[in-house]
């Protein structure tokens, strides 16, 4: 009788072992999937003057032939046609990543914008920029392609928006003329 007892206390505590490790390699995963989040905000030139807001210098340009990063100096403000939003770029996962790849459509063609990298619960803030004189629809797919450095393999996951780039895409953007 105590054999059979203790036979049924050890496969109770080899069960209670085996869901642990496994609830632990499940928290593990959790852990190191990569969250990436991408926000935008309209962007008003008079209200960010009147309350000190400095332009972003990284932008987006936006064109019919797709997108393609700008640095925006200070010398070229007056040159330069005025942003329609301010993004934010965050990495909310616990490991970096590399080399992501962010899809856009622009008037139905598809497009990519890049970043080299994100260090964990880090931020890339730039600007869009419409490049054309012609009202404009972009989307952002809602998934980016990226390089984990745990697996050190390119991966495809889902990008997050916020619900104002959410509606943003749902607008057209009007031709924008120089500052």
């Amino acid at each position: 009788m105590l054999t059979l007892l203790a036979v049924i206390a050890g496969s109770i505590a080899a069960s209670g072992a085996f869901v642990s490790a496994s609830y632990e390699r499940q928290r593990v995963a959790l852990e190191q999937k990569p969250t990436i989040f991408l926000a935008c905000e309209p962007e008003f030139r008079a209200l960010d003057a009147a309350e000190r807001i400095k332009p972003e210098t990284n932008a987006a340009f936006l064109t019919n032939r797709g997108a393609r990063w700008i640095h925006i100096a200070d010398f070229e403000l007056d040159q330069t046609p005025a942003p329609f939003a301010r993004c934010t770029l965050s990495n909310y996962g616990r490991l970096p990543v590399l080399n992501l790849s962010l899809g856009l459509l622009i008037r139905g063609s598809k497009t990519s914008l890049d970043v080299p990298g994100l260090a964990s619960s880090d931020r890339y803030s730039f600007s869009l920029i419409n490049g054309t004189s012609a009202y404009l629809r972009f989307s952002f797919e809602p998934v980016v392609t990226l390089t984990r450095v745990d697996t050190g393999s390119q991966d495809s996951v889902p990008l997050y928006l916020s619900q104002a780039l959410v509606r943003m895409q749902q607008r057209t953007v009007e031709p924008s003329g120089t500052r």
